[in-house]
């Protein structure tokens, strides 16, 4: 996505090369989707960018549905209050956690207790986009399914309905679809999850990131 833009931008096609980001991942995926209640997260700063009130009203339709799902904002930013008002407007305050910003090592310890990881991320009204969300990365490299959007990098990294699923920007209908799917199916759920770290092994690691810059680095020289 991000080559389609400098190309409408007049950048010269033998000078563009695309390399996602890596993520750093254990020896083992320590998410396990299919034993974990109907948990969702969510991780990074309260943008615009990341559309959190489009995650929350897709979670509200979970939490009609599923009364056991819950969901676990970590992050802190600007949309932090109005995410909260919301959540008390849509009457599941007592269902999300706001975490706020948290180490790296808490994040971690999140997902392993989740169904699955979500991102609703869009291009805000300033612009502002999406690369190749790390986040993302680590969560499939984990093992969990992801949902969020045909947005940026992220349509670079999953692959719709084999390694997670993917919605519209801004469809709030379509995204809470995909989470009840998941709710509802935790088999599914574990198999997109263990499609998706694979596909990260084989494509995602920061080795592997480091491994394509040095191949752009040598063909540039």
């Amino acid at each position: 996505h991000m080559c389609e833009k400098l190309r409408a931008l007049g950048a010269p096609e033998e000078k563009l090369f695309h390399n996602a980001c890596g993520a750093e991942l254990s020896e083992q995926a320590s998410a396990a989707p299919a034993d974990a209640e109907p948990r969702f997260v969510m991780v990074g700063r309260l943008v615009e960018k990341k559309a959190p009130f489009v995650s929350l009203l897709a979670f509200a339709r979970v939490a009609a549905e599923f009364p056991e799902a819950e969901l676990e904002v970590v992050g802190d930013g600007p949309l932090m209050a109005p995410c909260q008002q919301l959540s008390k407007a849509l009457g599941i305050e007592g269902r999300v956690t706001f975490a706020g910003a948290r180490p790296h090592s808490y994040v971690m310890s999140a997902l392993t207790k989740a169904r699955c990881f979500i991102q609703h991320s869009v291009r805000a009204p300033d612009g502002d986009m999406e690369g190749t969300p790390v986040g993302v990365l680590e969560a499939m490299g984990m093992g969990l399914p992801v949902v969020s959007t045909r947005h940026g990098g992220i349509r670079d990294i999953i692959s719709e309905g084999e390694t997670g699923l993917l919605v519209d920007e801004y469809d709030a209908d379509a995204m809470s679809a995909a989470m009840r799917e998941l709710a509802g199916k935790p088999r599914y759920a574990a198999d997109l999850g263990s499609k998706a770290r694979k596909s990260v092994l084989e494509n995602w690691t920061s080795e592997k990131s480091v491994g394509r810059l040095w191949d752009i680095i040598q063909k540039t020289c």
